[in-house]
Parts: C-alpha cells; structure tokens; sequence
C-alpha cells in the first residue's frame, strides 16, 4: 500500500485522487455501512428529503440511501470516486434523475445554499439543514 504523500492537504483534490487510486483508504468498503442502514430503518430515521452527501465516496451509501426514498446529491473531491458514483447510480437507473454528483471542494458548496432538507458526511454523520 502506497503512503500518502505529507506535503498533500486534506483540502486537495490530489490527496483524495491519491487516497482512492492507492487504495489506501477503507472508506470503498463495497458495501454501505451498517450503522447507517440500521439508523435508516429505524423508528429515529429522519422523514425523506434532499440530502447532500459529503465526501461521497464510491457510493454505497448513496445508494442505500436512494432506496430509502430520499434525493441524493453526491459530492467528492476526487474524480475516480465521482466516476465510481456515477456508474453505480447509472445501473441503478437514478443517475441525473434521483441521484447526482458532483466533483467539487466540499469546503465551498456556497452554490448549494438552502437546497438541501439534510447534510450527510462519511460514515454515519448526519444532520439537518446546515446549508
């Protein structure tokens, strides 16, 4: 496993492409986490809305969450996690119709202010209407 370059910040594009291409990160687990699944199935889920996911990874919990009823809008700094989103959301059938993706700093989304019921980030973080 190759190690992260140090001179790399966590608020560039070239950290997360590297995080995914060297397959250095747990995050593409190639299933969505099972906290979220339980917390979505529970009687404390939160109603159905539009929620914009943070960091978005490869997309299993996106999906996960698109079954659940809800809008999804995915946003990753790295290009080859986007694509990966992309595919599963096109073999699912939502992709630009449920699903969408963006490839952006997650630090700037002042473009999507108010356009969002709920704000999801990796692994089970979720809150209402931040943005």
């Amino acid at each position: 496993m190759a190690e992260l370059p140090k001179d790399l910040s966590v608020q560039q594009v070239e950290f997360w492409e590297h995080y995914y291409q060297s397959k250095v990160t747990s995050l593409g687990t190639g299933h969505a986490q099972p906290a979220f699944k339980t917390f979505l199935e529970s009687a404390n889920a939160v109603p159905p809305g539009k929620i914009a996911a943070l960091g978005c990874g490869t997309g299993h919990d996106c999906i996960l969450i698109f079954q659940s009823w809800f809008y999804r809008d995915g946003f990753d700094f790295a290009p080859s996690a986007v694509a990966a989103v992309k595919v599963k959301f096109e073999k699912t059938g939502i992709l630009n119709e449920r699903g969408f993706v963006v490839q952006k700093d997650i630090f700037d989304l002042n473009d999507f202010n108010g356009q969002f019921d709920y704000v999801s980030r990796a692994h089970l973080f979720l809150c209402e209407s931040i943005l």
